[in-house]
């Protein structure tokens, strides 16, 4: 898993984990883990590892990294592959990421196919100013 972020350390992490070299009886702390590519990294190599950043969706982004199916045993739902079933089979609620991620945006009509998109998304496309991403 992986995102861009302003600052990653995506691509000098094997770098950086050939510099703190192999884990000890110590732990390694990513107290600015943004993405936690380095975090992971240091996992990967051995190491005991602890995140943090003062960004909340990065902590847990970061964390989630670090975490295994072994981790998280869902055993309240019959394990890992019961609960995945369970989100699964559950009716979508129209709610926070919906109304603010979904219907409502779409691109450009150079940027998209009439065939991905209803056709009065598009119309309303076509009607922006600049072209850029709008919402109906």
């Amino acid at each position: 898993m992986s995102f861009r972020y302003i600052g990653s350390k995506a691509r000098v992490v094997d770098t950086i984990i050939d510099r703190i070299g192999s884990p000890d009886s110590g732990m390694f702390i990513d107290a600015f883990s943004g993405t936690g590519a380095v975090a992971e990294a240091a996992s990967r190599a051995g190491w005991k590892v602890h995140v943090n950043d003062h960004l909340s969706s990065s902590a847990i982004m970061s964390f989630a990294r670090l975490v295994s199916k072994a981790d998280v045993l869902f055993s309240g739902l019959g394990g890992y592959a019961s609960a995945v079933d369970v989100l699964n089979s559950l009716k979508p609620q129209r709610g926070f990421i919906w109304r603010e991620y979904s219907h409502n945006i779409v691109l450009c009509p150079a940027c998209i196919s009439r065939k991905a998109m209803p056709r009065r998304s598009v119309q309303s496309a076509a009607r922006s100013a600049n072209g850029a991403l709008v919402k109906t």
